[in-house]
């Protein structure tokens, strides 16, 4: 069976169990029984691939309400996905994954949520959304993937992507309101990655190879590296860089910002109780205000969690958003967030969470309300 049978198969088995019935008068104990028969098989058919794979997902969701009484409900980035390895002589793995965005709910609102769009430019109303799909190759050298994939600049601008509903605004992974597809700072399209983890550090550098502006160039449109020490005290400190080449003066979203250029270095302590994480970012040409004027900046975002006992989480921390060119006016992005969760099951969660909001507008005004929101995920795997 070749690769493009076996991943039609594997597609085709992710959406049976995706479109399994789920409503009308079901027999409970022949539902379950139904329920068992069928993963049974698909787990058959799987193995019949000669696939060693994980089927994932999880789906979410948040209501927000600011403090002047407007409210929105919106799906929050829930998504399903293959992951999927194959020997192929010893010491060397195929690799893959593939992962869509699914909305529950319209993304609609006035309520202003994450800074992670959770869909690509122009995906983000859609029912089904393209959020990674890459293949590879995994050795004990390190492991070379190409496709859509987290960039290596969210190696570290990641960290603090913590926050249930709000968040990840001041750190330039999700740039100019993107998912850092274009940019490569994000979840980077048409990327070509080598990741390297040992025992005190991890590496990665990327570069994206694309033609869809004139300053296309031969070799590496975006670059980008990624170097993260680690302790055995549980901490960690890396910084990423990221660099666009091929960018243009007036782009629209699907095209990359001339001059686009970004840094970020941070710290990140857990323990088993505790964790604590800092980011920093300076950034040129990478951010834009409320009218569209792309600025160069630097932001900062904490997020500090304790867990208590097994289910119980308090965390808080915030964005700050700052820029430095003169184009942007009196735009800025400052905010404090605090929420806690009850965690079921291994990851699942249900919370609540605050934003005391002090955001400005090009013009100076208040750019958004202070909200609180709730919500609920939940995760599965086989």
């Amino acid at each position: 069976m070749n690769a493009k049978v076996k991943y039609l198969v594997l597609l085709s088995v992710f959406l049976a169990i995706l479109s399994s019935p789920s409503s009308g008068q079901i027999n409970p104990e022949k539902s379950t029984d139904h329920a068992t028969d069928s993963l049974s098989g698909s787990k058959e058919l799987i193995k019949k691939a000669g696939e060693l794979t994980d089927l994932y997902g999880s789906l979410r969701f948040k209501v927000g309400v600011d403090f002047s009484g407007e409210s929105g409900i919106q799906d929050n980035a829930s998504r399903m996905g293959i992951k999927g390895k194959i020997p192929i002589i010893p010491g060397i793995e195929a690799i893959m994954q593939l992962e869509i965005g699914v909305g529950l709910v319209g993304n609609t609102t006035k309520v202003k949520f994450s800074g992670d769009p959770g869909a690509t430019s122009g995906e983000v109303d859609n029912v089904f959304t393209s959020r990674l799909g890459y293949a590879g190759i995994k050795t004990k050298y390190g492991q070379l993937t190409w496709g859509k994939q987290w960039s290596v600049y969210s190696d570290i601008g990641g960290w603090t992507d913590m926050y249930n509903a709000f968040g990840a605004e001041a750190s330039g992974t999700y740039s100019a309101g993107t998912d850092g597809a274009i940019s490569g700072s994000g979840r980077a399209s048409n990327c070509f990655q080598y990741r390297l983890s040992e025992k005190h550090f991890d590496f990665g550098v990327q570069v994206q190879n694309r033609a869809i502006t004139d300053s296309s160039t031969s070799w590496a449109d975006t670059y980008g590296f990624s170097l993260v020490l680690k302790s055995k005290f549980g901490l960690k400190a890396g910084a990423a860089y990221n660099k666009v080449r091929d960018g243009i003066q007036n782009p629209d979203v699907t095209k990359p910002k001339y001059g686009d250029e970004a840094w970020v270095a941070g710290a990140n302590y857990e323990s088993k109780k505790l964790n604590a994480i800092f980011t920093s970012s300076f950034f040129k040409n990478h951010e834009k205000d409320d009218l569209g004027n792309f600025f160069s900046g630097y932001g900062l975002e904490l997020y500090v969690e304790y867990r208590l006992k097994e289910h119980w989480r308090f965390y808080g921390g915030g964005n700050y958003l700052q820029p430095t060119s003169t184009n942007a006016g009196d735009y800025m992005i400052q905010y404090l967030d605090f929420g806690s969760a009850y965690v079921f099951g291994k990851t699942s969660k249900v919370f609540a969470e605050l934003r005391l909001d002090d955001s400005r507008n090009h013009n100076g005004t208040d750019a958004r309300i202070s909200a609180i929101a709730f919500g609920m995920f939940f995760d599965f795997s086989y």
